[in-house]
């Protein structure tokens, strides 16, 4: 814990030096959640860096990481950060007790850049929380049977919008996201992948079909709508 410590300071010390630093590229494997649990209040050590104007990052979740950026990059122009699916249910706990504290604060510190796209895994009830911090209130959501994570969608916001990557999403949760999110979608799109079959059902279309039908229900503020399959369109079947 102490070498991981270490290391890391190193790594911030020779970031202050290097004044003129413009884009900076990291892509980090490895992470040591329980190396800072000590230090929360970061900014109060950290010095700022303000010459960065394009940032990318690739990287499991990491407590330290977050907080790290927040403090050290507080005027980004440009940021692409694009979290891993959590290898490990310790790494699963902790990114949600994060998140349960700091998402707010963290999707306040992304708003603030002018250009960002970030992607993570996350539950889909976090899409309310998302959608008022994008500029045209879009939301795309495509169901994809080849999608690898399971319990954990993909989810990818921008400042023009959001976009929801799942390899199963029930009707009762996407009923859910429509009740709380509904009145703020100004721009939907759906797309199912045609060998999606309903886990619950062997009749895949009767369940797109459904979908389709609880989306005209609740978004009844959508100015635009794309439907994306190449399967028929009919209303569902009688029951």
């Amino acid at each position: 814990m102490r070498q991981t410590q270490q290391v890391r300071w190193i790594f911030d010390d020779m970031l202050n030096k290097c004044s003129r630093l413009q884009t900076l590229n990291l892509q980090i494997t490895k992470c040591d959640n329980d190396a800072y649990i000590g230090h929360s209040d970061m900014s109060s050590v950290i010095i700022p860096h303000f010459s960065i104007k394009n940032l990318v990052i690739t990287f499991n979740f990491d407590v330290f990481a977050f907080k790290y950026f927040i403090c050290k990059f507080p005027n980004l122009p440009y940021l692409w950060l694009s979290i891993n699916c959590p290898a490990t249910s310790a790494i699963k706990e902790q990114r949600e007790l994060y998140f349960s504290r700091h998402f707010l604060a963290f999707l306040n510190y992304v708003s603030s850049i002018t250009d960002y796209d970030v992607s993570l895994y996350r539950r889909v009830d976090v899409l309310p929380d998302i959608i008022p911090f994008t500029k045209n209130k879009y939301l795309t959501i495509r169901i994809n049977p080849r999608q690898t994570d399971v319990q954990y969608p993909k989810i990818e916001f921008t400042n023009e919008g959001a976009c929801l990557f799942y390899q199963y999403c029930s009707r009762a949760q996407l009923l859910d996201l429509w009740n709380k999110a509904s009145h703020m979608i100004r721009n939907l799109t759906f797309s199912v992948l045609d060998e999606y079959i309903h886990n619950d059902d062997d009749d895949g279309d009767d369940y797109k079909h459904e979908l389709l039908v609880d989306i005209f229900s609740h978004c009844t503020n959508i100015g635009t709508f794309s439907y994306q399959c190449s399967d028929y369109l009919c209303v569902p079947s009688e029951r």
